[in-house]
């Protein structure tokens, strides 16, 4: 594969390891979009499963639907799968890694590629299970795109660890006036 890694976001690159686990889970012998979405979808604190919940998809049944997908792949069994070193991306994966993620961090202005690339590259790719998968539980670029853009708070991807910034002030903030919305602030005593 000729990628360069260095463009990718540590949490891209985490991603990436973890798709290799779940390669080995498996048995299976390539990487496919499958592997992609699923170890995107085990990240922890990752970022696509707040952008898919963002967009309204149940992610445990997504995350059951590309098991059940993976399972079906062909299998590398015996002493083979155990000396297994290499292993090659499909046709599709190739595509969405080394074209179609770098295209849309462009296309959105970003110096990185983070895991919602990948994953928007896994549906603009259309081909593959991944992306059929995706359309199967009604998840549209439209809603995906939406999605990143509140999570990210229309941060630009500048530094390989922006994933990890994006809601920093969620989480480590209050919000008073959702607070007050909701009324769950203690009276102020005293004032007028």
């Amino acid at each position: 594969m000729a990628m360069d890694f260095n463009k990718f976001t540590e949490k891209a690159q985490e991603m990436l390891v973890i798709s290799q686990g779940i390669i080995q889970r498996y048995q299976n012998s390539q990487l496919d979009t499958d592997h992609l979405l699923l170890a995107m979808l085990e990240q922890p604190d990752g970022t696509v499963p707040k952008v898919l919940q963002e967009a309204g998809v149940d992610t445990i049944a997504l995350a059951g639907a590309v098991k059940k997908s993976i399972e079906r792949m062909p299998k590398v069994t015996g002493g083979a799968a155990s000396r297994q070193a290499q292993i090659y991306p499909t046709p599709a994966a190739q595509r969405v890694l080394a074209e179609l993620c770098g295209q849309i961090a462009q296309r959105m202005g970003d110096q990185y590629i983070a895991t919602e690339h990948i994953l928007l590259a896994i549906m603009e790719e259309g081909s593959s299970a991944g992306a059929k998968t995706l359309r199967d539980f009604g998840i549209t670029k439209e809603k995906v795109e939406q999605a990143v853009s509140k999570v990210r708070g229309g941060q630009p991807i500048t530094d390989p660890s922006a994933e990890g910034q994006y809601q920093a002030l969620a989480k480590y903030s209050r919000d008073l006036t959702q607070l007050a919305r909701e009324g769950k602030l203690d009276p102020v005593i005293g004032r007028d």
